[in-house]
């Protein structure tokens, strides 16, 4: 088995770990071919490793594995940080493994980026911004609300704020997005069966255009977003307990009940 590894190079919390486990297993250590990429952190190390790692939309892509070691304030995307004393004893190919498919994210025709976790249209809270949504499949045709923006989740993100915003929590592996309306005047909690979804905007200030929380686009007073499911390329994420995985994702869908 092969190992490469990745943390944040600003979170010195992690540069010690990193060396250690770099050194205990330099045997399988191979930074160009590895069969694994190790992430050290939290999902903010995660989600901006999965980032770094797809080339963009017309490059060759291949899948790669991404197996996480939670070290950071959420871990919901990690495993436990004693799976770093098992990584000898891994074994790929009988790891079970998700899909995760990137967003790809355009502004007015230029591409912003990719999101794997979810895409925000926006800008301070107390802003108002008109929205009008449209699909190729006609879903969404003529679909208009007034509000502080909106957020467009995949099935790994649906966890995270699309969750806190009420939206739905998808099933991982399945071709959905779940979209919301983030206090609008309009109830949109959607959960979206195409892959194709343009999001016209006009405000007086502009609008912010957030990818996984890190990557921001800010755009001027009117214009369009569209986000794509990208159906031909993934990456993939594995846990050495899946069922704990699965289990708190159950978790989090209950607590939404109560």
């Amino acid at each position: 088995m092969r190992l490469t590894f990745e943390y944040e190079l600003d979170d010195p919390r992690q540069s010690g770990f990193i060396a250690a486990l770099k050194e205990r297993y330099a045997r399988f250590v191979d930074n160009e071919h590895p069969d694994i990429v190790v992430v050290v952190g939290g999902d903010g190390a995660m989600l901006r490793a999965l980032h770094r790692r797809t080339p963009p939309p017309g490059e060759p892509a291949r899948p790669i594995r991404f197996l996480g070691v939670g070290r950071g304030n959420l871990n919901f995307l990690m495993n436990p940080s004693s799976v770093a004393d098992q990584l000898a004893e891994l074994d790929p190919a009988a790891m079970p493994c998700h899909r995760v498919h990137p967003l790809w994210v355009e502004a007015n025709g230029e591409l912003i980026g990719a999101a794997y976790n979810d895409v925000v249209i926006g800008a301070g809270v107390a802003d108002c911004h008109e929205f009008h949504l449209d699909s190729p499949d006609g879903e969404f045709e003529g679909y208009e609300l007034r509000g502080t923006g909106i957020c467009v989740s995949t099935p790994l993100g649906s966890t995270a704020f699309n969750a806190n915003n009420r939206g739905a929590v998808l099933p991982l592996d399945v071709p959905l997005l779940s979209i919301t309306g983030i206090v609008s005047n309009r109830d949109l909690s959607e959960i979206f069966a195409g892959s194709d979804l343009s999001i016209r905007f006009d405000s007086r200030r502009g609008v912010t255009v957030f990818l996984d929380a890190h990557n921001a686009r800010h755009l001027d007073r009117s214009g369009v977003v569209r986000v794509r499911r990208d159906e031909t390329r993934w990456m993939e994420l594995t846990f050495v307990n899946d069922g704990e995985f699965s289990r708190r994702r159950i978790d989090l869908l209950k607590g939404k009940r109560k």
